[in-house]
Order: structure tokens, then C-alpha cells, then sequence
């Protein structure tokens, strides 16, 4: 920038504030030059300058116009998820236990997103009496079979044992909220979402269930029974720390909707500010393999995770729901000036991870293999509850392999593999990742005896249906790739 005399000192102009424009280069050149009758050239006569200089002076005491850095050493954006509901209970009361062990304070701010989260804890609290895990599954109807649901709902469908789409039902069909409002009480926490306006067919589904024993034992006195499944949620946060040795004053949140000031406070040398922005369904599986940074174990386990690259989830199931916030760049200030940084998109691939989640054993799982391709069974020793326990089925036409996977935290023990009452494995342990393969003919009469042991005391929870589900899609999934 330069500095234009209006008036010229020549022709008696001062030397005062009132007298000077800022102007660039280019422009300063042809500012002195004006000639009405002249016709090319610039037309702009000194009182239009001065309104035009007056113009930006106010514009720039109004409004923010900082220095757009590209990176900065002052300030670090990072993209953190919460998949627990009692970690989320925590954040939203300012416990942020889970983070704070790399920050020396946090900070949350209040928003619309926010006071969604919150009333969704409280009305999931009022029907079932935690706000803990996430009641994924809701008993709604029982059924003597599969041809009393067929018929009870036209709507309904089979499903595909071989695909990814809830394997371990037998069929599923949609659910509105008006039916819900009728037949399930309480419907608190399920109404809340008809209440933001989210569809019901993007976050619940009726899933019919064959019954049979329980690890527990027990035998139901019906053969099916129909559940709501609800999309299991998890709620996305912006951290913005101060990395610098300074104290730095945040200004605003661009976004794609608009700005957001955020609160006017000094921000210390590595504290966080946490914003909420997003509640997603279906994205609690994606942190399933990776490394923690920190993990507590013990009956209840709590895991900070880097979740980078995670290609082999299905991001295609996984959606937004209410209110989504989009950061775009972030206005902060210090002693020396302002400035606007860019702040990277959510990538659901590239973030950390903070869950928390029970260490109980889920039961081996059988699948036939049958022209390739695997199609799940069901569990093994499944009501055993650690002790040695006898399965007994008959290969089908067409296929050609059993498989026995170990999905999760336990030790499988099998003793014994007969085929039409020879010996074909002895004393095989798997562990959790473990798969056994043997092959078959159609109408093989096989035994197996075996046990399973859960590396924590087991809780027994309806919710076992919906991670019993998601092992097997996943399964499934890399069995396919």
C-alpha cells in the first residue's frame, strides 16, 4: 500500500490523515490524473475518493479482516468421536477425563448440536433407566414363525444369511414413527428423533429374531421375536488447541452455513476448545482394529484411538442426522495480529477415537461355505456359560466346508470334531481373529464338543444382538474382499 495526498502538497494539501488515501501501487498512479474533459482515464474526482476511502475505513472497523494463513504453529484442528453414551454424558458435564491426559484444559461449547445430544440422554434415561450403552435393541412383538410375520407384514422381506445387510436375522422391515408411538412404550428416546426431523427409515428397522437358548440357559416360550433396531449413533466434535508458547484469543468459526463466534476468552498454551458438529449413525465400527493410544482395562474397558485410513469399513451405511456444522476456516488473534486459518474437512477415515465398551465374550460362530461364498449359522456352545457343552447338526445340499470363527475377546476350546463318527480335529484353540475350516460332503452328520471362555465376567444385554449382528456383517464383508 501507498499513501495519495488528495489535495497535492503543490497545490496547498496537507499533510494530515484527512488528506491521504491508502491506495496500491497501480492505482496511486492513476489517481492524480483525473480529467472530466478528458475521455479516457480515470473519472474518479477527489469527493468520490474520499467516500470510497471512508467506505473502507468503516468496513475494516466493523468487521474482521485478518491474514489468511495457510498453516499455522499457533493453532492445531482436529476431528474427535464418541461412540458411549456415558462418555458423552461426561463431556456434555464438562468431564473430559477421556481427552484431557494431552491437554492441560478443555474447554466444551454449547450449540443446537449440543442440546440435541442432551435431550436425547435424558429421554433415553426416562425409558430405560441408564444413560450408559446405547439401547440398540427393542423387543416390540413375539411370532410362532417366520410365516405369521410374512403375513402380519407385507412389508417385511427374508434376509440374505450370506450378505452384510444383518445376517443374523431371519427378516427385517421398515418401521414408522406412528406405529412406534402405538405399540412400544416407553417411546421417549425413539420419539426424539421423530421430533428433529429425522426420517424413521434412516435410523430404525424392524429385525425378526429366531429364538433359541441363551447363554444364560433360558429357553423362550416363543420361536421369534421382532425387534427395533436402532442405528447405533456417534457424535463428532472439532477440537481447536493452542499450540503455540502465547495465549490466543479465538474469534469465529466459518462454516458453511454461516459463522459462529466462539467464546471470549483467551485460549492457554495446550488447552482445547471441543465445538460439537455432527451426530452420524452406523460409524461405531470403525475404530474396531486400530491401535489405542491409551486403553484402560478391567469389566469396563475406555479406549483413546487414531483412527487413520480405515478402507475396509463400509462408510456407504454411514449418514448425518439433524443438525450438521461444516468448519471451513477459524478467525483467532494474538499480540502481533489476525489471522484466518483453514480448517481441514471431517474425514470419518482420519480422526480420534474416544469409546468405551464391555470386555465380554460373544460366542464362537459357525458358517457353511458354499460355492465360495459363506453363509453365517448361528453361535456355537452358545449356552454353555464356560462349560463344556455338544452341538449336533447335518450338512446341507451344496456345501462344502464348515467354518468356526473366533470374532471377539475369548479363548474357544473345541475337544472334538466328528464326521459320521470319525475323528476329524482334537484339542483346537482359537483365539479372538482365530478361523477353522473343515471340509464337508452334503448330509455329513457332524459333532462337535467344545466350550468357550470370556476373558471378563459376561453381561447379558439385548444389546449382544446388535454386536452379534455386526460381527457377522463384518465377517461377511471381509470373507466377500
Amino acid at each position: 500500500m501507498e499513501v495519495h495526498h488528495l489535495v497535492q502538497e503543490a497545490d496547498g494539501g496537507t499533510n494530515k490523515l484527512d488528506n491521504a488515501i491508502p491506495l496500491c501501487f497501480d492505482c496511486h498512479c492513476d489517481a492524480g490524473h483525473y480529467n472530466s474533459q478528458h475521455p479516457k482515464g480515470s473519472k474518479f474526482s477527489i469527493n468520490e475518493l474520499v467516500k470510497a476511502r471512508d467506505d473502507w475505513y468503516a468496513r475494516v472497523r466493523n468487521n474482521s479482516i485478518p491474514e489468511k494463513v495457510e498453516v499455522s504453529s499457533d493453532i492445531q484442528t482436529s476431528y474427535y468421536v464418541l461412540h458411549s453414551f456415558e462418555i458423552l454424558q461426561k463431556t456434555l458435564s464438562n468431564d473430559f477425563s477421556s481427552v484431557n491426559r494431552f491437554r492441560t484444559r478443555v474447554y466444551l461449547v454449547a450449540n443446537a448440536v449440543s442440546n440435541f445430544w442432551q435431550e436425547l440422554l435424558q429421554n433415553h434415561k426416562n425409558d430405560y433407566g441408564f444413560s450408559i450403552d446405547q439401547r440398540l435393541m427393542i423387543e416390540l412383538a413375539q411370532y410362532g414363525s417366520i410365516e405369521e410375520y410374512l403375513v402380519t407384514h407385507r412389508d417385511a422381506s427374508i434376509l440374505d444369511k450370506s450378505g452384510v445387510n444383518r445376517p443374523y436375522y431371519e427378516a427385517s422391515r421398515p418401521i414408522s414413527w406412528s406405529e412406534l408411538e402405538e405399540q412400544l412404550s416407553p417411546n421417549s428416546f425413539v420419539k426424539s428423533f421423530e421430533k428433529a426431523g429425522v426420517e424413521s427409515i434412516s435410523i430404525i428397522k424392524g429385525v425378526l429374531h429366531e429364538n433359541g437358548p441363551s447363554c444364560s440357559g433360558d429357553t423362550p416360550e416363543y420361536g421369534y421375536t421382532e425387534y427395533v433396531e436402532i442405528a447405533p449413533l456417534s457424535f463428532v466434535f472439532l477440537g481447536i488447541t493452542n499450540v503455540s508458547s502465547r495465549p490466543i484469543k479465538l474469534d469465529t468459526l466459518k462454516t458453511g452455513s454461516g459463522s459462529t463466534r466462539l467464546p471470549e476468552f483467551a485460549l492457554l498454551p495446550m488447552e482445547m476448545l471441543m465445538m460439537p458438529l455432527a451426530t452420524v449413525t452406523n460409524l461405531i465400527g470403525i475404530d474396531e482394529s486400530v491401535q489405542p493410544i491409551i486403553q484402560r482395562e478391567g469389566e469396563r474397558g475406555e479406549s483413546f484411538s487414531r483412527i487413520i485410513n480405515a478402507s475396509d469399513f463400509p462408510l456407504e451405511k454411514v449418514s448425518f442426522i439433524f443438525q450438521k456444522i461444516e468448519p471451513e476456516s477459524l478467525i483467532y488473534h494474538d499480540e502481533f495480529g489476525e489471522y484466518e486459518l483453514g480448517v481441514h474437512q471431517l474425514n470419518l477415515s482420519n480422526l480420534y477415537s474416544v469409546n468405551s465398551y464391555w470386555q465380554c465374550g460373544s460366542c464362537p460362530h459357525l458358517f457353511f461355505e458354499e460355492d465360495g461364498a459363506q453363509f453365517y449359522q448361528g453361535e456355537l456352545f452358545l449356552a454353555c456359560n464356560g462349560q463344556k457343552v455338544q452341538e449336533d447338526f447335518t450338512i446341507p445340499k451344496g456345501v462344502s466346508a464348515i467354518i468356526i470363527r473366533e470374532l471377539e475377546d475369548e479363548v474357544t476350546e473345541i475337544d472334538l470334531v466328528l464326521i459320521n463318527g470319525k475323528v476329524k480335529l482334537r484339542n483346537a484353540q482359537l483365539n479372538k481373529g482365530d478361523t477353522l475350516k473343515l471340509p464337508v460332503q452334503p448330509f455329513d452328520a457332524v459333532k462337535i464338543i467344545g466350550k468357550y471362555i470370556p476373558d471378563y465376567p459376561r453381561k447379558f444385554d439385548v444389546n449382544d444382538l446388535w454386536k452379534r449382528n455386526h460381527l457377522i456383517e463384518l465377517s461377511n464383508h471381509i470373507n466377500k474382499n
